[in-house]
This record gives C-alpha cells, sequence and structure tokens, in this order.
C-alpha cells in the first residue's frame, strides 16, 4: 500500500533547491519539496523556506545603505586615500548579508512571483507563472476541495497548540475543548488525500 502511495504521490511533488550567496563568499543550498496542486499551476509548500528570501530582500535594504556610505567616502575629495580605508573600515558591513538568491522549482524556467502564508500551519500557496500544464501530469485528489481552508485552519490549530508551551495543562484541555474539538470531525469525513 505504502508503495503504491509513494509511486503516486512521486507524480506531484517535486523538489526545490534555494541557493545563497553571503557578502563573505559563503554559498549554501538547500532543499524542499512541494506539491502540484492542479493544471492551473497552483503549489503547496512550506512557509519557512521562503524565510532566506525575505532575509534577503531585507539584506537588500541594508547592503544598498551600506554601499551608498562607501561611495560616499570614496567620491570625498577632503580625504586621501589611507583616509577613505579607515572610513571604510568603520562601517563594519555584515558579512552574512545575504548577496545573491535563487530558488530552483525542480525544473528549468519555473517563476512563482506570489505566495500566499499560513505562518501558523507553516503552509506556502503560490501559482506557478505561465504554466503549460502537460494532459500526462497527475494531481493529488481532494474529495471536497470546499473544506481545504477549513484543513489548513485546523492544521495551523492544532500546531499552535502544540506550540503553548506556556500554558498550563488546564488551559490546554480547555484550548482543545472549546475551539479544537468542534472542528475534529470534519477532518476524517469530509477530507481526505486520495493516494
Amino acid at each position: 500500500m505504502f508503495a503504491n502511495a509513494y509511486k503516486k504521490a512521486t507524480k506531484f511533488t517535486h523538489p526545490v533547491i534555494i541557493s545563497t550567496h553571503t557578502l563573505d563568499g559563503e554559498v549554501k543550498c538547500g532543499c524542499g519539496a512541494f506539491v502540484l496542486l492542479n493544471n492551473e499551476g497552483w503549489i503547496l509548500t512550506v512557509a519557512h523556506i521562503l524565510n532566506s528570501h525575505f532575509a534577503f530582500q531585507k539584506h537588500q535594504e541594508q547592503l544598498d545603505r551600506y554601499r551608498k556610505e562607501v561611495e560616499k567616502i570614496e567620491n570625498d575629495d577632503n580625504l586621501n586615500e589611507n583616509q577613505k580605508r579607515e572610513k571604510t573600515g568603520k562601517l563594519n558591513p555584515n558579512k552574512k548579508w545575504i548577496t545573491n538568491h535563487s530558488f530552483w522549482w525542480g525544473i528549468n524556467g519555473i517563476q512563482i512571483e506570489e505566495f500566499k502564508l499560513f505562518y501558523e500551519g507553516d503552509i506556502a500557496i503560490g501559482q506557478i507563472k505561465n504554466f503549460q500544464p502537460n494532459p500526462a501530469m497527475v494531481y493529488p485528489k481532494f474529495k471536497n476541495p470546499k473544506t481545504l481552508l477549513l484543513v489548513l485552519l485546523y492544521v495551523s490549530w492544532v500546531i499552535l497548540f502544540m506550540r503553548l508551551k506556556l500554558l498550563s495543562m488546564r488551559a490546554k484541555v480547555l484550548f482543545w475543548q472549546k475551539i479544537l474539538c468542534p472542528y475534529h470531525s470534519f477532518r476524517s469525513k469530509e477530507f481526505t488525500l486520495e493516494i
């Protein structure tokens, strides 16, 4: 049974490679996966896979400010070369600023420009730009796709519940009884992934 499920899942589950280059010259790569949901190019992945991209965007602002300061010092005619070098050295940039970043979504040329993030459940949903579906492609089948948002909400609540380390056991029990239990029944009845 597992072998059959694995065989089906490999048809719509693809790798994603994340590459970064930092100011000190270090190159790092990480990998993850995404699921191609339908013939419109919608994908599902984990939200934390985008963290390095958000860091890259933030670092670009900081790098721009640093480069402008260096340029300002270099163009100052009142300073000699030693003074310029000394002032530039005092700027002390963060060597771990990400200078280059890229995603490779398992196939050359794939671009995903925007994601909807559900951090509570560590979920990201995006759409492949100019997606050209292949008629032979296989997608996961949801018995009731209208409940997908409820499933995402439920998963988010369960993860939140697990992370409530600071709450007492009584508070967790109340949270479970009042919030999670009313939605618990739909999990197995209305939503299942057919594999």
